[in-house]
């Protein structure tokens, strides 16, 4: 997942219900319960990919990355590089699972056991 974890700027200040239920850097930052936190502190498999390039803002997944931490949610925070040099509505690159979740962004890309799965980020 990559991506603006607070979409409350770009609201024009509108708020409700459901801008607070979609905003994950809002309702995680509240989220203490005792169902939902501890299914989050128990996943394995969140990652975060990221770019760095001009047209990308890594900072947002690093404050997300943060906010994971501070609730014990485990997760792996991926940032590639200057990928992409000019806007992009979405970067369709695949994932690869083989066997186990995908721990370097890098083994995704390679194909060299049985395949297991295959789906493009943001589908």
């Amino acid at each position: 997942m990559s991506g603006s974890y607070d979409i409350y700027n770009y609201l024009e200040s509108y708020f409700d219900d459901n801008v607070y239920y979609n905003n994950p850097m809002m309702y995680l930052k509240n989220l203490d319960d005792d169902y939902h936190l501890p299914r989050l502190q128990h996943a394995d498999s969140i990652v975060i990919v990221t770019g760095q390039g001009a047209f990308e803002a890594p900072d947002r997944s690093r404050e997300f990355s943060d906010l994971l931490n501070s609730k014990g949610i485990p997760h792996r925070l991926d940032a590639l590089g200057n990928l992409v040099q000019r806007p992009v509505h979405r970067l369709g690159l695949p994932v690869i699972g083989i066997g186990s979740a995908v721990e370097n962004i890098a083994d995704a890309m390679r194909i060299d056991c049985e395949l297991e799965s295959v789906g493009p980020f943001g589908a």
